[in-house]
């Protein structure tokens, strides 16, 4: 079965390529015989095999020409030139190895058929060293190990008897690593192992041992039995062969040897005479073939002992400490348990407690509770010891005294019910410290008491005990007073209330008292004070006018405040604004002012001074906003206080000062022995209080206008007008000037009205035509009427002259009061001369005799 050659070359007539193919040349032989047929390969082993063909029919074949391919590593001849037989044994050839073998037949002419060909392979050699790792074979598991032998190979196959159980591969090929894995098979048995080499397809003769599987361990362990000192073990067998048993047990301490049982053919075991609570090893392993498995492990510990003498000490209201003796034998800790659950506060089981004690805390008072504890070492428990005990009743929580039970002869006495369990309560009630008396109210079972037939204004104290099946709790103790008796009725001394102040009295109480508590309210106001016991009025300042204040007086003894006595009074009104005076005349000045808020009945309305003053000095209460006085003394300075009345109460009083303008000019008179040809003299009297006199003298002429002879402001009563003209008339003017009295009302220079008197200078000798000067058509003159001025006057000064001022002045009752001085009494009353021009003979000049310019006359 050839193929064309890739690269030919002749060789004794044979053509064949490099490879596996042989073929021949068909251009030279066309006419040769077929090939030959039927190729077989037997005897094959590992270095030969022996080829055989069948000749071609009805064709008579002389020999043949053979040729095995690939040549190389072939130790005997591998080209036979002529052979007459129709098969051949080739020999030395290479292990594992596939061969090509191809022939010729030639007939007898010599004619060569085309090349026949066919393959085969030599045996691969078997593997050696066949092991099983001792540490790789498992109850269900075994390694399989071996090496290689000279020669090729593709692969491996391996396979293992007998297959009963095995649940893995019992037989594998194609394998190319030198080693296998049986897994899935059944402990304690023995296996026949097979490993053969593959090459071509031929298999290695077989390559064989044996190995036994571990005996499998037990399974199932469980300890049925277990006490203080005992302990069972039973175990359930494994899979597959197993001869007997062995088993240890041991524990951690050092004075306990291990306990080995060997051989052991059933499949459970006791250990008694152990330690309690201790924990042990428990190790069991089969046998089997003279092989152990493997050793399966188990802790188990005895029943750990019970503790001894559990008690319960140190018992409070929310705590208990808990003490026992250790357990015998071995333990770890302890775990314990109180019930009620609900009631046992922070931790009602506690686990894992170490030492000989604990202490229960967050518990309810007066309750009863079990206290059970058990012994822990490992996994084991022991039995359960109890105890009960009953906790210490608490007091009771705070203790109140509701005001609308508290009265003068009763005490209702509220408390908050002790926490936990409790029976009843009993108090014991003691009375002003003992001296009073005690007493005690017991069985009680609500968390309130009401006490009666008690003393009024006196203290008590209440100690109150819980009671819980025979206990007492410590006491809870809370003082109380007896209301006293109040304070009597609110009262208001005359003149007491004021528009800023109230002040008001009332009767001591009747019974005990501390002190009194003072409170007083109104529109945003909120006093409160206390005063000594013997103490029965208070005054209370800075209230707003015309204010309405409530009144609270109420009694303290020992911290309990009686039920309070009220009273209501208003503040008076408000002090009057806008006060002002206004003169209307000599006689008159006129008040007016605006009303206080707060409102207002009515107004006191006062003026001063009132000597020589013929009026009515203090009216009937007035209404209105304005009042006139009349009848007053001319040229006066006057204060006028003008107090708001309401409810009956009087305000704040407000003062004003007001004037009336200068008085007029009276009696006035030339005496006749005073009057010469060249002076006169003129003698008057002024009206009310005015100080000061205008005195001028005005001189008439025939052709000409008035002239202004000498003006003079003086204090006198009289005056002489000296360096007159013959046969000349005159006019004399007098009018009285506000002086400085009354500048704090604004009356300074003001005028009274003026009075002339008229009197003609003659000759000697000739009849004098000046009126009688006591006629009082001569002494009352009008004023002369008005004229250019034509000649210049002399003005002397001998007293303290003013300004002019406006006689309907307006005082805004700022001003200050009137300083009466003479502090220029002492200057010369001709020292200052001023020259004077008038264009009209009503401006009068005035001269002031304090030694300055006044705006109202020319400068010196």
């Amino acid at each position: 079965m050839g193929c064309t050659p890739t690269k030919l070359s002749r060789k004794d007539g044979l053509f064949f390529d490099d490879k596996d193919a042989i073929s021949v040349d068909k251009l030279e032989d066309e006419d040769g015989p077929p090939q030959v047929r039927h190729f077989t390969f037997t005897n094959i082993t590992c270095k030969s095999f022996e080829v055989a063909w069948e000749a071609p029919a009805d064709v008579k074949i002389d020999r043949y020409q053979v040729r095995i391919f690939p040549p190389e590593g072939v130790r005997s001849k591998s080209l036979i030139n002529s052979l007459g037989t129709t098969s051949h044994t080739f020999e030395r050839l290479k292990t594992g190895t596939r061969y090509t073998v191809g022939v010729v037949a030639i007939d007898a002419n010599g004619k060569r058929s085309t090349c026949a060909s066919a393959s085969e392979s030599t045996l691969p050699q078997a593997p050696t060293s066949l092991f099983f790792p001792p540490r790789d074979i498992s109850a269900s598991t075994f390694r399989a190990t071996w090496k290689s032998s000279p020669g090729a190979r593709d692969c491996y196959e391996i396979s293992i008897t007998p297959t009963h159980g095995v649940t893995g591969d019992t037989f594998v090929s194609d394998l190319h690593h030198m080693q296998y894995v049986f897994t899935g098979l059944v402990p304690g048995i023995k296996y026949y192992v097979t490993v053969v080499s593959v090459a071509n397809g031929r298999k290695s003769d077989a390559l064989e041992g044996a190995v036994i599987t571990n005996p499998g361990h037990v399974y199932d362990l469980s300890f049925p039995h277990v006490t203080h000192n005992e302990m069972q073990i039973v175990w359930k067998p494994p899979l597959g062969e197993i001869e007997c048993y062995t088993l240890t047990l041991s524990s951690d301490h050092p004075d306990e040897d291990p306990i080995e049982i060997s051989k052991i053919k059933q499949t459970s075991y006791r250990f008694n005479g152990l330690v309690t609570g201790r924990d042990y090893t428990c190790e069991i392993y089969s046998h089997a073939h003279g092989k152990i498995s493997l050793r399966k492990t188990f802790q188990q510990c005895t029943l750990p002992s019970e503790v001894g003498n559990l008690s319960v000490t140190n018992i409070s209201t929310h705590s208990a400490m808990v003490t026992w003796d250790s357990a015998p034998g071995d333990s770890d800790d302890y775990d314990l348990f109180l019930n009620p659950k609900e009631l046992a506060g922070e931790s009602p089981s506690p686990r894992g407690v170490t030492g000989n004690m604990y202490t229960f805390k967050g518990l309810s008072p007066g309750t009863k509770y079990t206290v059970g504890i058990v012994t822990n070492s490992k996994d084991k428990i022991s039995q359960r010891v109890v105890s009960a005990f009953l906790t210490e009743p608490s007091h009771c929580g705070e203790i109140t005294f509701p005001k609308d039970e508290l009265k003068s002869t009763q005490i209702g006495v509220h408390w908050i019910s002790a926490e936990g369990h409790w029976d009843t309560y009993t108090i014991l009630v003691m009375k002003d410290g003992g001296a009073g008396g005690t007493w005690s109210q017991g069985d009680i079972t609500r968390n309130r008491y009401t006490f009666t037939d008690l003393t009024p204004g006196a203290e008590y104290l209440f100690s109150i005990t819980t009671n819980s099946e025979g206990r007492q709790s410590i006491s809870k103790s809370a003082r109380c007073s007896t209301l006293p008796c109040p304070a009597g009725v609110i009262s208001y001394p005359p003149d007491g209330v004021t528009s800023a102040s109230i002040k008001f009295n009332w009767s001591p109480s009747g019974g005990g008292v501390d002190h009194y508590k003072i409170r007083v309210t109104g529109e945003g106001f909120n006093h409160e004070d206390t005063v000594k016991y013997d103490k029965t009025d208070y005054l209370i300042e800075d209230l707003s006018p015309g204010t309405t204040y409530e009144i609270f007086v109420s009694v303290i003894s020992y911290g309990v405040e009686s039920e309070p006595s009220t009273g209501s009074c208003t503040t008076g009104p408000a002090r009057v604004s806008d006060l002002e005076t206004q003169n209307l005349s000599k006689n008159k000045i006129r008040v007016s002012w605006s009303p206080p808020e707060g409102g207002v009945d009515s107004y006191d309305v006062t003026i001063s001074p009132d000597q020589g003053v013929d009026c009515e000095l203090r009216p009937a209460r007035i209404e209105e906003t304005n009042y006139t006085f009349d009848r007053l003394i001319p040229g006066t300075l006057y204060a006028i206080h003008v107090t708001p009345i309401a409810r009956g109460i009087a305000g704040p009083i407000s003062e004003v000062l007001g004037y009336t303008t200068p008085g007029d000019i009276l009696n006035v008179h030339m005496p006749a022995d005073e009057i010469t040809k060249d002076s006169v003299k003129v003698i008057w009297r002024v009206e009310g209080n005015s100080k000061h006199v205008l005195a001028s003298l005005v001189q008439e002429g025939a052709w000409e206008e008035p002239t202004l002879i000498s003006a003079i402001v003086t204090r006198d009563t009289e005056r002489v007008f000296e360096g007159l003209q013959d046969n000349t008339r005159y006019v004399i003017k007098l009018q009285a000037i506000g002086a400085k009295d009354l500048a704090p009302a604004g009356g300074e220079n003001s005028k009274g009205l003026e009075t002339t008197v008229v009197h003609k200078t003659s000759t000697p000798g000739a009849e004098n035509s000046t009126p009688n000067p006591v006629d009082p058509s001569f002494a009352l003159g009008d004023a002369p009427a008005e004229a250019a001025v034509s000649s210049t006057a002399s003005l002397e000064v001998e007293d303290q002259p003013s300004a002019e001022a406006d006689t309907g002045h307006k005082s805004n009752g700022n001003e200050p009061r009137l300083d009466k001085t003479d502090s220029n009494e002492n200057v010369d009353p001709h020292e200052l001369e001023i020259i004077a021009a008038s264009e009209n003979l009503n401006i009068q000049p005035v001269v002031s005799d304090e030694s300055v310019n006044h705006p109202n006359l020319p400068s010196t």
